[in-house]
């Protein structure tokens, strides 16, 4: 006898609304897109847990992966301070060079002129 069908439905973005999230990752890390990236080591984690055979509840991977963003969030601010660098945020998600390049040219003209005029 054959192996039934494996069917695979995925429900997330479909059944949950993960915008209504976007407040309170504005809130926590002063970026509304921070929840995009949340999100897509969340997805990230879990399948390499599931791939490893690894079980972990996904409550249990999406604090850690919040953990993890604010810590790496906390490291960014910290050595922009440390070396005196100008911060530039934009409300853009983790890969603006795909999804906002117009606000990455703009970031990359600006640093260009700020040291031409030095």
């Amino acid at each position: 006898m054959s192996d039934p069908p494996l069917i695979i439905v995925d429900v997330n973005e479909t059944l949950l609304d993960l915008e209504t999230m976007a407040p309170t990752f504005k809130r926590i890390f002063d970026d509304k897109s921070a929840m995009r990236l949340w999100f897509s080591n969340l997805i990230l984690y879990s399948a390499a847990l599931t791939l490893a055979g690894h079980y972990a509840p996904f409550t249990d991977i999406g604090g850690a992966v919040m953990k993890m963003l604010a810590v790496v969030h906390e490291n960014q601010r910290f050595m922009a301070e440390r070396m005196k660098a100008r911060v530039r945020a934009r409300p853009v998600d983790h890969a603006p060079i795909v999804t906002a390049p117009s606000a990455v040219v703009d970031i990359i003209r600006e640093a260009i002129a700020d040291v031409a005029s030095r």
